[in-house]
C-alpha cells in the first residue's frame, strides 16, 4: 500500500488526473445508485463502470499512441479505492 501511495504523491499531473476523475465518478456512481436505493450495494456498479472507463481509457491510449501505461491503472484503481471508503464513510 505505502508503494501506491508513493507513486501516486510522486507522480506527475496525469496520474493525478487518473486518481481524481476516478475517485469523482466512483462517487458518483455510487450517489445514483444509493439515490435509487440501492443501498451500499451501489458500491458494485460504481467500481466496475469506473474500472472499466479506466481500462478502455488505456486500450484507446494504445492504439492511438502505442502507450499503455499501467501506472495510469494504478492511479484509477487507487481513486476507486479512495472513493469507496468515502461513500462508505458518509453512508455509514
Amino acid at each position: 500500500m505505502k508503494d501506491w501511495i508513493k507513486f501516486i504523491f510522486e507522480a506527475g499531473k496525469d496520474k493525478w488526473m487518473h486518481f481524481c476523475v476516478c475517485l469523482i465518478l466512483t462517487l458518483s456512481i455510487f450517489a445514483i445508485g444509493y439515490a435509487l436505493n440501492f443501498g451500499k450495494m451501489a458500491l458494485v456498479p460504481a467500481v466496475v463502470v469506473t474500472a472499466l472507463i479506466g481500462v478502455c481509457k488505456e486500450i484507446y491510449d494504445k492504439k492511438k499512441t502505442g502507450l499503455f501505461e499501467q501506472g495510469d491503472i494504478l492511479a484509477d484503481m487507487f481513486g476507486i479505492m479512495v472513493g469507496c471508503i468515502i461513500a462508505l464513510i458518509i453512508v455509514a
